[in-house]
């Protein structure tokens, strides 16, 4: 169970303590302080209320107990488990030791002993490293079996670069057979050396500066020259830091991780003020092209990009202030007034500013889509039929075919093809027996017309 101990008076909860997985109380075998936060390690897997927590290791937020990153493998009889903690806040770093072999969800077995080779990369010992949010193993050679102690880890002291451990293990030289052990119960630790190097030499105040290295763990300072520069990290292989308020010059960039200080190179800040960033020139030769309520403009790209490349256009329309922004040289704007005149603007962004606008389009009016359509009229004058067909939609080139038949109960037979003129108008006529009464319809250009009945 876990709880504190307030001001000499009292005893108060941390939340509703662990349990087991059985659901027998829970075990804490450990706790340190790293950052403000309180982290506990032992054999547990869910609070007592029964929110799920992965891997016998947790930090307290204020008010409840959270899984520390992506856990440490377990299994259900607590033959894994975190026996103890040590931090060091300096560098945000929480030693972790016990009886693990690998993250929750690992290719681990969960088997942390000398009997077993193919076990995890955090075998019995590991390092969370709070500023990446990831578990880091002890890998003291290039075989996959090199990593950790085979056994129990029961104490950790730590001295910044050298880590001691306790417990109950031994461990074997790189390779893994045969078991020659040069370890018994405990054994000291010493960080290797970070190295890193800036991948920019100059810029302004206040640039972000890449960094790549390796063992850039528990980084705890940033330096240019003797100035402290915040920074970020991904990984123990890659950085960023911003370059402080300096005075133009060339400074050394040294990173100070938990194996040394490495010398990243030298970093110069601009001895004079940089140029003034040049915006692009305006977009060329804009067009659009009218839709339904819509307009599609297109434009080509500025004649100079300026300092930095282009990365967004805005056209706009006028009148109505209607918008659009793209990567592209194309969009579409909606939510235009059909019937209504438009013309459309474009302009250019890039890191330097907006450009200056462009040259106006050509004018075009939206209107509401036509939706082809045929009528049809006709007349008999004994054998002879007529039939005039108007229509919507079409247009010179437009195609409509005649489909007829004598008795009700046949099916239409399809028959001519006409051409619709400009106009839109189109005629068809033929001969019939003078007793047999013509059923006519039309179709073109998805279209029906209605049908006619023409009797003798």
């Amino acid at each position: 169970m876990t709880g504190s101990w307030d001001d000499s008076v009292s005893w108060s909860s941390m939340s509703t303590g662990f349990l087991r997985p059985n659901d027998d109380a829970g075990r804490v075998d450990a706790l340190a302080l790293l950052d403000d936060s309180v982290y506990a390690g032992g054999y547990f897997s869910k609070t007592g209320s029964g929110t799920a927590l992965v891997g016998n290791l947790v930090s307290w937020n204020g008010s409840s107990w959270q899984t520390v990153g992506p856990g440490l493998n377990a299994d259900n009889t607590g033959n894994t488990s975190v026996r103890t903690l040590a931090s060091d806040d300096n560098r945000g770093l929480l030693y972790v030791g016990g009886t693990f072999d690998d993250t929750a969800g690992g290719s681990g077995n969960g088997l942390c002993d000398d009997t077993n080779i193919a076990v995890g990369p955090l075998r019995c010992v590991t390092v969370w490293d709070a500023g990446i949010n990831e578990f880091l193993p002890f890998k003291w050679g290039s075989e996959d079996d090199s990593n950790g102690l085979t056994g129990e880890v029961h104490a950790i002291v730590v001295d910044d670069s050298v880590v001691y451990v306790g417990g109950q293990f031994n461990t074997w030289p790189e390779g893994g057979f045969p078991k020659a052990w040069n370890l018994k119960n405990v054994g000291k630790w010493t960080w290797g050396a970070p190295s890193a190097a800036v991948s920019s030499s100059t810029g302004p105040v206040g640039a972000a500066v890449p960094i790549t290295g390796s063992r850039l763990i528990g980084v705890s300072e940033v330096k240019f020259g003797s100035t402290p520069a915040a920074f970020t990290r991904s990984s123990i292989t890659q950085m960023a830091a911003t370059v402080p308020n300096l005075a133009p010059g060339t400074y050394t960039v040294t990173v100070n991780a938990v194996g040394g200080i490495a010398n990243a190179g030298t970093y110069t800040v601009y001895s004079i003020n940089p140029p003034t960033p040049i915006p692009p020139s305006a977009p060329l030769s804009v067009t659009a092209t009218a839709g339904d309520a819509s307009a599609s403009v297109s434009w080509l790209p500025p004649a100079s990009q300026g300092s930095y490349a282009v990365s967004t256009y805005e056209a706009v329309s006028s009148p109505g202030g209607r918008t659009c922004l793209v990567s592209v040289t194309t969009c579409e704007i909606t939510n235009l007034a059909n019937g209504t005149a438009y013309t459309f603007t474009v302009r250019a962004l890039s890191a330097a500013g907006w450009s200056a606008t462009s040259s106006r389009s050509n004018a075009v009016t939206p209107r509401a889509e036509v939706r082809p359509s045929i009528l049809i009229t006709g007349t008999r004058a004994g054998r002879a039929v007529a039939v005039v067909g108007s229509t919507t939609g079409f247009g010179m080139g437009g195609m409509v075919t005649v489909h007829t038949r004598t008795s009700r109960g046949e099916p239409f037979v399809e028959g001519a093809t006409r051409l619709v003129s400009a106009d839109g108008t189109f005629t068809w006529s033929r001969g019939v027996a003078k007793r047999k009464t013509l059923w006519v319809y039309v179709t073109g250009g998805g279209a029906t017309s209605n049908t006619l009945r023409l009797t003798p």
